[in-house]
Formats: structure tokens, C-alpha cells, sequence
């Protein structure tokens, strides 16, 4: 089941509010899916501010949304291997340097990951596998190879309509929340449920808590120099990370 769409070049970038309502009725009709996303955008250039997703269409009544999934990197795949006549490990390695280099301190990635921004890269197949070469599938081994050497557990990796849920319910989620002197309680609703949805809770003072459930099951709590997984919380002075998995109603209790 394709749950997106890929936009063949600029297809759809002069009408894309039409474009995006079509793509929606034509997943509802044909898949019964009330979120779609679709590729048509890049931002390989954009400096000073975060590359991220971006929410088309939301109609939080019927819980429906487009998303539009924006690649941050330019195709280095293919356009710095068009013109090889071999591969050599020089060359893999200057090309995969536009992406990100070994020491992790340059290349695109490198400045996204920098600002905070979710880091989407795109490629054809036939750029990566051609009919008389694997260039660009050579720069990919590669650059996977750095991407789990450089960022590690600090990345995760994200499937378009993963990535697309997500973003919709940050833009489309309330939360109330009620406060006493030993307890905080968030009652959160959403048109989507959100596996792995990330919250900051900003506390008026530094406040030890020593519990936190999330739909009434209890969350362990991970150190602060360690990387919050799934279904956990950490704390840092007035700050408070909680992630777990988000139903269209949930409810968070912090214990202090």
C-alpha cells in the first residue's frame, strides 16, 4: 500500500493546494488513509533556520492532514558521479563529503543536524544503481557508514508517513494541564495517535520528580547524559523530556 506520494520533478508545484486535496481524496477513496505525505520539495541551500516537514492541510474535526515531506540535501548521489568514468575511493570520499565528512564537522548533514533540524535526504534509484555503474549506491554506503559513526543514538531513523504523523499531531495536539503541590497532570488530545511523541514540560522552579506514568503505566527514567528512548523521561534543572506513545486522548502524571 503506498501511503505517499513522490512528485515526479515539479509536478504539482503551481497547483499544489489543489494537488494536496486530491492526493488526500485519492488516499482516502483507494487506501482508507486520513494522512497522507507526499515528496516535492528541497531546500539543499536554506541557511539559519531549520528544514522540517510542513503541515499542508489539517482538519483536526475529522482528524485528516497532508504533509509535505522537504529534503534538506541536494542529489550528490548523482550529481557529483555523472561525470566519473571510474570509481575510486578519492572520489567516494570528496562526494560523500557534501553530505557529511568522516570527523562529522562539515557537510550538509553536519549543518542540520546543527540546527536542530530533521535531516531528509532523497535520491532516484536509477541514480543510485545505473545500468553501467553503482557510483551513487557507493556514496551511500559510505555515507551510512558515517551517519551511524558521527550521529550514533543521536539520530533515528524515520519512514516518510512515520515522520509525516509526527509532525502533523505536533501541529495539531492540545494539552491542559493541572497542577498541585506533589503532583502535575497533562491531559493530552489529538486527531492522531503518535507512537514516541517527545514533550518539554518548562517547571517554575527546580523541582525533584520522582514519577512519571503515561496512561497510567509507569515510565523509567533515563540519566541526564543518557539519550531518552522510547517510553521514557529524563530531567534537566527546570526542564522535564517525557516521550511516550500518544493516544487521541492521553493523560501524563509527573510526581514530585
Amino acid at each position: 500500500m503506498a501511503n505517499g506520494v513522490t512528485s515526479g520533478c515539479d509536478f504539482g508545484r503551481e497547483v499544489e493546494g489543489p494537488y494536496v486535496r486530491a492526493m488526500l481524496i485519492a488516499q482516502k477513496e483507494v487506501n482508507d488513509i486520513p494522512l497522507t505525505w507526499y515528496f516535492l520539495h528541497e531546500e539543499p541551500d536554506r541557511r539559519h533556520w531549520s528544514v522540517n516537514p510542513s503541515v499542508m492541510y489539517l482538519d483536526r474535526e475529522d482528524g485528516e492532514a497532508v504533509v509535505s515531506i522537504v529534503s534538506g540535501c541536494r542529489e550528490f548521489f548523482f550529481y557529483e558521479s555523472r561525470r566519473w568514468e571510474a570509481a575510486t575511493p578519492e572520489k567516494v570520499t570528496e562526494a560523500t563529503d557534501k553530505y557529511l565528512t568522516a570527523d562529522g564537522c562539515t557537510g550538509r548533514m553536519a549543518k542540520l543536524f546543527g540546527d536542530k533540524s530533521c535531516i531528509v535526504f532523497h535520491s532516484h534509484f536509477q541514480r543510485l544503481y545505473g545500468p553501467e555503474d553503482r557510483y551513487g549506491f557507493m556514496i551511500l554506503e559510505e555515507l551510512l557508514g558515517r551517519i551511524d559513526r558521527v550521529f550514533g543514538n543521536r539520530v533515528i531513523w524515520m519512514t516518510p508517513s512515520e515522520l509525516a504523523r509526527y509532525w502533523a499531531t505536533i501541529k495539531a495536539y492540545g494539552v491542559q494541564a493541572e497542577r498541585s503541590e506533589r503532583q502535575m497532570r497533562l491531559r493530552f488530545s489529538s486527531p492522531f495517535a503518535c507512537p514516541d511523541f517527545t514533550v518539554k514540560v518548562v517547571l517554575s522552579e527546580k523541582l525533584g520528580i520522582s514519577r512519571v506514568t503515561a496512561d497510567g503505566g509507569k515510565l523509567p527514567e533515563v540519566t541526564s547524559d543518557s539519550i531518552l528512548v522510547p517510553n521514557s523521561w529524563t530531567q534537566k534543572d527546570e526542564e522535564a523530556f517525557i516521550c511516550f506513545n500518544l493516544r487521541k486522548e492521553s493523560r501524563v502524571e509527573t510526581e514530585f
